[in-house]
């Protein structure tokens, strides 16, 4: 008998778009933040001297909110000169 086992007929389900969106977007980082929190969390690496977490962030808050105050001010961070 084919396409049997244990008397049970195995089928694979096909994913739901639904499915395959949350499947795909878990494998991507996001912002867990309000993104005002998010660039405030960059600045504060960035005083760290930490600035590939910082970059890291910005790239985040600049990714998901690009056409946003927050997103520009991320964006402005990450292409300006670095504070002393």
């Amino acid at each position: 008998m084919e396409g049997r086992a244990g008397g049970r007929t195995q089928t694979t389900a096909t994913p739901t778009p639904s499915r395959a969106f949350e499947s795909a977007a878990a494998q991507f980082p996001a912002i867990r933040l309000p993104a005002g929190v998010a660039v405030l969390v960059g600045r504060a690496h960035e005083a760290l001297k930490n600035t590939a977490l910082a970059d890291a962030r910005y790239a985040l808050v600049a990714t998901d909110y690009l056409n946003s105050y927050y997103g520009r001010l991320a964006v402005a961070a990450l292409d300006g000169p670095r504070r002393p």
